[in-house]
């Protein structure tokens, strides 16, 4: 007979459905509280979910227990690290983590190496326990009747929660557990997965749609100079309007700003009250802030990517390059994320520098220098290119603000999180960047731009769709040598920068191809904007009306609503009656946003490194390459390949132990779906050649190389080949990860 709790069965199915309800049911409270201040009606769909994935976990535990009770218990653990994991991410980014990025949460390594903090790891560690002992009670000597009935309630659930709709009222977190939502998900894309591509057709049209093409008809707001001038574009890693408080005033009625000096700024000079980001992540942003068209707003190869491959729109660097100027790209982080080491040239920027060009910080983590370093460094920049005597364009990025956030430890602030501290400390270094530029004499003659390339957004106040919408409130501020000042409430968007720097130099003729609209002039007829967030699976468009469109990626899912008082990211929003015109809108123009290779092309081929050489240096793993973000179809599939030797940096004996390389694949910038560590000694070289077939439809793939030198000595990385392929058809391997070649020569 088997040992286990003497209590009756329905006892037993009590404490093991308890045991799986514990861990989800316990974070969705958390995050109500922490995030949400509070719970409204539609939560209980929310939790109806909650339930439904716990009966259908329950369902196929019982067999397992029937086979090994303590095998069927531990299994509740990667189910409490598959929720625990969600419950890091929405507190972070306010999104929900994807299926494949839970089965991995074991593994430690985010984008560069940091290892994903766990922000409470008592709570982590007592939801385990507290669910393993539920399970090792529970799963004792249930039958497969006990598994019938758990499918039966799981149907039930899954029946109800059908019937119960979708309020885009609430961020999706608020209204599915991961599990159900991921595999609605994997039924839609099925489902769809035969129907013919209709992006082409869409994006040959976009051209032609009135809101998007450039327009320069409206009323300077000032006498615009029309002669060269300085241009300095400040982006501000992840900084929402909603940190400063003109703009919280103007959008909620009230409201105390995190960013006090950013604020005192923007009042002094030009602020706009609605600046909408299109999208989330860093190289939409500066696709869009330097190449004056919108990004990608569905899944596709981000147009960063793309133009690292065959790039041929002419961007704002290379236009003011023909023009005389000087064009310096600066940035905190690594170029190689992002292929920004290979963009920024192509786009026309003349002078490339990323973290290896920053001898001094305060902070420094594997994504660079603190802010105030960064700033304090990069007026240095600034004055070796004023002593040029040319016009010059300088575009400087942080970091400090992107997750885990850098920052020194002695830096004191009350602000509630991690990141909030890191927008205090990054707001009080741009009053002492303000004041060196001020003391250089530099706002004279230059037109200086502040801005971000995403926002973070904000969780508070209980109208969710503003809470949402955060996410795509951007900001800009103006600072022009005429002194222009004001608010500006008419709304723009990331894409119109490129055009309204060209109409106030006096060479808006170049950039006619360009999208959008001149920042610096007004009009008196409105548009439509379009936006998308990748992390929320949402798309919208705020159209002339004043209304607001918001979709899931389906589009089966939309509701139409009129923000109160054109207030876009506060206040109340009236919701309207769904009309078909403006979905279908919205979906082709979306559809079309995606730059498609043609179906001729089988193979689209993306190098990884931009020079074939790299250095690495000291214990520390650094990344080499990352970033490219692909997303991948579910009759394509990716192969990888990688040829590299190492050697002794100059000056170094040739008898040190040599590199660790660290090849991972990824997806969705946290689930690894390969990694490996491999040690290639001086003179050896490795060839390295693996492929991944999904077999479905999966986002955000990339190709990440670390490497570290365990003896602290400095090496060389020679690279023949570092590539990323993109395949459709073409001999296909088998489903999965599939390493072909791993050889490594001399020695």
């Amino acid at each position: 007979m088997q040992g286990g709790v003497t209590g009756s069965a329905p006892s037993r199915v009590a404490l093991a459905l308890l045991g799986l309800l514990l861990a989800p049911l316990t974070l969705r409270l958390l995050l109500g509280f922490e995030l949400a201040g509070g719970f409204e009606p539609e939560d209980l769909r929310g939790l109806l979910s909650d339930l439904f994935a716990s009966a259908l976990a329950f369902t196929l535990l019982v067999p397992v227990g029937r086979l090994s009770r303590g095998l069927a218990a531990l299994l509740l653990l990667p189910w409490v690290l598959l929720h625990y994991g969600n419950y890091e991410l929405v507190r972070t980014l306010g999104a929900m983590a994807t299926l494949p990025d839970a089965h991995y949460l074991g593994d430690a390594t985010f984008v560069q190496g940091s290892a994903t903090a766990v922000s409470r790891p008592f709570l982590l560690g007592g939801l385990a326990l507290a669910s393993l002992a539920l399970g090792w009670l529970g799963l004792d000597r249930l039958r497969m009747r006990h598994a019938a009935a758990g499918a039966a309630l799981a149907l039930a659930l899954l029946a109800i929660s059908g019937l119960w709709p979708w309020s885009a009222s609430l961020p999706m977190w608020r209204q599915a557990d991961l599990v159900q939502r991921e595999l609605g998900r994997l039924a839609s894309a099925a489902s769809r997965s035969g129907a013919p591509a209709t992006g082409d057709p869409a994006a040959a049209m976009l051209e032609q749609v009135p809101d998007l093409a450039a327009n320069l008809d409206g009323e300077p707001r000032f006498p615009l100079p029309g002669k060269p001038r300085n241009v300095l574009l400040v982006i501000l890693e992840s900084v929402s309007g909603a940190y400063l408080e003109q703009l919280l005033v103007e959008h909620w009625g009230r409201g105390e700003g995190s960013m006090p000096v950013l604020d005192s700024i923007a009042q002094r000079n030009l602020g706009y009250a609605t600046f909408i980001g299109h999208q989330r992540r860093t190289n939409r942003g500066l696709y869009a802030l330097l190449c004056g068209e919108i990004p990608n707003l569905l899944a596709g190869v981000p147009k960063m990517s793309s133009y690292a491959i065959d790039g041929t729109r002419r961007c704002l660097p290379e236009i003011l390059g023909d023009a005389g100027y000087t064009t310096t790209y600066l940035q905190a982080a690594p170029l190689v994320f992002m292929l920004k080491d290979q963009f920024m040239p192509r786009i026309g920027f003349q002078q490339v520098h990323g973290d290896e060009w920053f001898a001094h910080a305060y902070a420094r983590s594997t994504w660079g220098v603190d802010d105030r370093a960064f700033l304090e460094q990069s007026t240095r920049m600034i004055t070796q290119l004023e002593a040029e005597e040319r016009p010059w364009f300088l575009t400087l990025l942080t970091v400090g603000t992107h997750h885990p956030y850098v920052v020194p430890a002695d830096f004191e602030s009350e602000m509630p999180s991690d990141f909030m501290r890191t927008i205090a400390y990054l707001d009080r270094a741009l009053e002492g960047f303000m004041e060196r530029l001020e003391a250089l004499g530099i706002l004279d003659d230059t037109l200086v731009l502040f801005t971000s390339d995403e926002s973070q957004g904000h969780q508070w106040g209980q109208q969710q769709i503003p809470i949402i919408l955060s996410q795509n409130w951007g900001f800009l501020v103006a600072l022009t040598p005429e002194q222009a000042r004001g608010l500006v409430r008419e709304p723009f968007a990331q894409m119109d920068l490129p055009l309204s720097i060209l109409d106030y130099l006096g060479l808006e003729q170049e950039g006619r191809h360009l999208w959008g609209r001149s920042v610096f002039r007004s009009y008196a007829e409105p548009r439509s904007i379009f936006f998308a967030n990748s992390n929320l699976q949402m798309t919208g468009v705020f159209d002339r009306e004043g209304r607001l469109v918001v979709c899931l990626d389906d589009f089966a899912r939309c509701q139409i609503r009129r923000p109160e008082g054109g207030r876009l990211f506060g206040g109340d929003h009236e919701s309207l009656l769904l009309e078909g015109p403006e979905v279908q809108r919205l979906r082709e123009l979306a559809v079309g946003s995606v730059r498609r290779r043609p179906k001729s092309v089988a193979r689209l081929e993306i190098d990884l490194q931009a020079t074939q050489h790299e250095t690495v240096k000291g214990p520390i793993a650094r990344l080499v390459h990352g970033g490219q973000f692909i997303d991948v179809a579910a009759d394509e599939w990716i192969e990888v390949e990688i040829e590299v030797a190492v050697r002794p940096a100059a000056k170094q004996s040739p008898d040190g132990s040599g590199v660790l390389l660290f090849p991972i694949l990824r997806t969705g910038g946290r689930g690894a779906i390969h990694q490996d560590e491999i040690v290639l000694e001086p003179g050896e070289r490795l060839h390295l050649v693996y492929t991944y077939a999904p077999g479905r439809a999966v986002r955000e793939v990339q190709s990440q190389l670390m490497a570290r030198s365990p003896d602290g000595g400095t090496y060389e990385l020679d690279f023949e080949r570092a590539r990323i392929s993109l395949i459709r058809g073409a001999e296909r391997p088998g489903r999965g990860v599939e390493v072909r070649r791993q050889e490594i020569d001399g020695g």
